[in-house]
């Protein structure tokens, strides 16, 4: 028994009603991308009641929108994703996905016929005129889901508006990237698969329902296709990625083209003077006397080669509760503005009344002078209770004094 509404708006309360609208994101969708502008003027008067729409030009179905929004909340589509929409037939389905995975994601529907194509590309085209949406996301061709895609394009999410036979499923399987998800009738049953890690699928049945078969394709179509597919690969230029930073980091230790023996820790390194002095003002102070060996001291030999692929590759380290004081030492020693910035970022959240007093004297000593700020805006903020500690009224008299006037410019600014 279908539910007849008479709006948008009451269909879409009418599918909350029913607890199958649950995602904000989708009722939006819907709000803006109603039903009705993807129906043939002549159906209009049953745009917006919830059973299908026969489409007797195109010898079609248009799905029930409970079945729409059942489809739509299991592929729990995310910006950027990538989507396929096999059996497109409106359009509408394939907009309210365009909506779904925004401008940074990419939807492409497909269908066996130029006029249905050419049908779900002008609806959209007139939607966007009346509305602010913007569906440069969204692709139409004419394709047979099981030809080989020239463009051997790997999908996030995929929608099939027909039924798929149980020996073809793996065909379209292997166009979803791992932890993709497809929606598709299989038999007597709507599925959902997701693509695990180790490539299988893990599958559930989330309703009973009766569609039409897919069309399979002829040999001859799959034969005309691989040919295709086989002269773009011959044809294609491929660019390998760029390996700059890779082969920079090699030379790390390389004895090869090196000029300067490194010693921290008792352990020698062999570095080049040229990256070294146009990474750090450090090392460029020091490689002007002419020298072949030069011994780092004050960090351990493991702060010192974090801070040396820094110096070479621009790596962050990982940085944790343990290493992030050793790393701003050294950041601080070779003048490494950037990473000592990227460890103040790191620090700044963990910041409390226990650690702030210590954290203040190191950001003093180690000249990091933001996280420095911060720890003063904080000790100020929560002046009653810090100022109670033990830690406190053993601080070093200058700190005391920068706190203390701090404080007075507030008490001050607020009289």
């Amino acid at each position: 028994m279908f539910v007849v509404t008479r709006s948008n708006e009451e269909l879409i309360q009418k599918l909350k009603v029913m607890k199958l609208l649950k995602s904000k994101d989708l009722e939006n969708a819907l709000l803006l991308i109603p039903r009705g502008a993807f129906v043939p003027e002549d159906l209009h008067e049953i745009a917006y009641d919830d059973r299908p729409i026969r489409l007797p030009t195109f010898g079609f179905n248009m799905s029930a929108p409970h079945m729409h929004v059942l489809c739509l909340e299991a592929l729990n589509i995310k910006p950027g994703n990538i989507i396929l929409d096999i059996g497109c037939g409106t359009g509408h389905l394939t907009a309210l996905a365009s909506y779904l995975t925004g401008s940074k994601g990419k939807v492409y529907g497909i269908d066996l016929r130029q006029d249905i194509i050419d049908f779900a590309r002008s609806n959209v085209e007139e939607l966007q005129k009346k509305t602010c949406i913007d569906f440069r996301n969204l692709h139409f061709s004419v394709r047979n889901c099981f030809v080989p895609n020239t463009d051997e394009i790997k999908y996030d999410r995929i929608h099939v508006g027909a039924a798929c036979p149980k020996e073809k499923l793996k065909d379209l399987y292997d166009q979803l990237v791992e932890g993709g998800i497809i929606i598709t009738p299989c038999g007597d049953e709507l599925i959902k698969a997701t693509k695990m890690e180790n490539g299988e699928m893990k599958v559930e049945v989330i309703a009973n329902v009766k569609y039409g078969d897919l069309v399979m394709p002829s040999d001859n179509d799959i034969k005309e296709a691989l040919e295709k597919l086989e002269r773009k690969r011959q044809t294609k230029i491929l660019i390998p990625s760029n390996s700059l930073i890779t082969d920079i980091g090699e030379l790390i230790n390389d004895k090869t083209y090196s000029d300067i023996e490194l010693v921290c820790g008792g352990q020698s390194v062999f570095a080049h003077k040229m990256i070294l002095a146009a990474r750090s003002e450090y090392f460029n102070e020091r490689l002007k006397e002419d020298t072949e060996k030069l011994v780092i001291e004050g960090i351990s030999n493991e702060v010192f080669m974090i801070c040396l692929k820094y110096i070479y590759t621009d790596a962050i380290p990982e940085i944790n509760s343990e290493n992030a004081l050793p790393i701003l030492e050294g950041a601080n020693l070779f003048k490494l503005q950037r990473l000592k910035s990227i460890i103040e970022a790191n620090l700044r959240p963990k910041i409390n009344k226990e650690n702030v007093i210590q954290w203040l004297e190191i950001t003093d000593k180690y000249g990091a002078d933001q996280l420095y700020s911060i720890c003063i805006d904080y000790i100020v903020e929560n002046y009653d209770e810090v100022t109670t500690m033990e830690e406190f009224k053993n601080l070093d008299k200058k700190l005391l004094i920068e706190v203390t006037q701090e404080a007075c410019k507030r008490i001050v600014h607020k009289m």
